[in-house]
């Protein structure tokens, strides 16, 4: 199992050593992560069609799980390096979106037991 600390020197590590291989301001590094998350983004929504059957018979014959979780590891790890470019911390943000869930299904499952 790894942790979300050893996720986020991976990130450190894997900044400097884009940085080092792509000449560029840190500007141009932030188009270049937001256009990435895009493009891992799709090669996963084509692992998850053709995992449900909605690609071509070649590719459903050829599928492989391990692809699907390799391409969901992408979109995680280039967004965590976009929000490390914008000096956003992951982890504040992600522990505020689970509260702000959290409450609106509260609510949800509260407003449905007083309608009954």
């Amino acid at each position: 199992m790894i942790t979300l600390e050893e996720i986020k020197k991976f990130i450190e590590w894997e900044i400097s050593r884009l940085d080092k291989e792509y000449k560029g301001s840190e500007k141009e590094h932030i188009f270049w992560a937001n256009l990435k998350i895009a493009e891992e983004t799709g090669e996963l929504t084509e692992q998850v069609l053709t995992l449900l059957g909605f690609s071509r018979k070649v590719k459903i014959d050829k599928f492989d799980i391990e692809n699907l979780k390799m391409e969901l590891a992408d979109v995680i790890l280039v967004t965590m390096i976009l929000a490390k470019r914008l000096n956003i911390d992951i982890e504040e943000c992600l522990k505020k979106k689970i509260d702000i869930v959290s409450k609106r299904i509260y609510e949800e499952i509260k407003n449905d037991r007083t309608r009954t």
